[in-house]
């Protein structure tokens, strides 16, 4: 899973500023530990101090998780990243009652000699080893929830960001750039996308239909346009003889690493002849990817490999 996230981090200002507010989180968390610890003398309170300070981090990361999740946009290539909130959600919790226990027990626990007043001295030395414990297990467990923090900071984008401007108006047409089709629509495409030709394949051939192709529509780069649909539809000649089924459709923006938005469409027909595509938005160089198949609907027909002499398109939202 980390080998499907490590290529998608982002290094823009935006995650800049989630990693200072992660940075901020750990520093203001740190900041209340040690103003308590100033209100009482515990007990070895040196080593108290850091193992506390390093346990209740946990729960900074945890509310630092949910505002992330809610504030930051994950999207559509990026639906791997969900999983990892949860996680590190569940890991500050458990990561902060095992962590607490850990200092407790290992401190308190087996020490007779010290008082049971946890804010009086204890006359007797820790030894060197649940010294080691109590502190070197909690800074193990705060070093990855700090990892994993930092690795969710870098991988979310910000929706209300773009690299190039958004503009207002409709266009008049979007044209058909390429449909790559069968063994080359999964050649070099993203791996969300090689997962919806993989069920949409896998449906067609238990619908058995006479003959069918799984296929990727790419439009033409487009400009920077306001809220506009596209429609592809089979042209009016082979609408008796074919049809369409449509798994998802994307944007796919200009930006560097590439970034996917996934688009509302809709299907028109008995069966599908048409689809329809809802762009809220376009900036420059933008496309569309719509990830569909033809299939014959009666034996002896063949779907052409040539497909975009069997598809049109139109800028219609009806």
């Amino acid at each position: 899973m980390f080998r499907n996230l490590l290529p998608l981090l982002h290094w823009d200002t935006y995650n800049w500023y989630w990693f200072g507010a992660l940075c901020l989180t750990v520093v203001t968390s740190a900041i209340s530990v040690i103003f308590s610890h100033t209100q009482q003398t515990p007990q070895h309170r040196g080593l108290r101090l850091a193992s506390d300070l390093l346990v209740r981090e946990q729960l900074g990361f945890l509310s630092f998780a949910f505002a992330l999740f809610i504030s930051a946009y994950v999207g559509a290539d990026q639906k791997v990243l969900g999983p990892w909130f949860a996680i590190l959600g569940m890991l500050g919790i458990a990561l902060y009652g095992l962590g607490l226990w850990l200092v407790r027990s290992s401190l308190h626990g087996n020490n007779e000699e010290c008082e049971k007043d946890l804010t009086k001295r204890c006359a007797k030395t820790v030894k060197a080893g649940t010294g080691l414990l109590v502190l070197g297990l909690p800074l193990l467990f705060f070093l990855a929830s700090f990892a994993l923090a930092s690795l969710l900071v870098f991988a979310v984008t910000d929706t209300k960001s773009a690299n190039a401007p958004v503009g207002t108006f409709v266009p008049n047409s979007v044209s058909i750039s390429s449909i790559p089709a069968g063994a080359d629509a999964f050649r070099d495409a993203p791996s969300f996308t090689r997962d919806n030709l993989a069920v949409l394949e896998d449906e067609q051939r238990r619908a058995n239909p006479p003959d069918h192709v799984v296929g990727v529509v790419e439009s033409e780069l487009l400009g920077a346009y306001g809220r506009f649909c596209w429609k592809v539809a089979l042209a009016q000649d082979y609408q008796a003889d074919f049809a369409l089924s449509t798994r998802a459709a994307y944007l796919m923006h200009a930006s560097s690493p590439s970034r996917f938005e996934e688009l509302n469409l809709s299907e028109i027909g008995k069966p599908y002849n048409s689809i329809v595509v809802q762009v809220p938005r376009s900036a420059t160089g933008d496309r569309i990817l719509i990830v569909t198949s033809i299939y014959a609907r009666v034996p002896g027909k063949r779907v052409l490999r040539d497909i975009p002499r069997m598809m049109l398109t139109e800028v219609n939202c009806s």
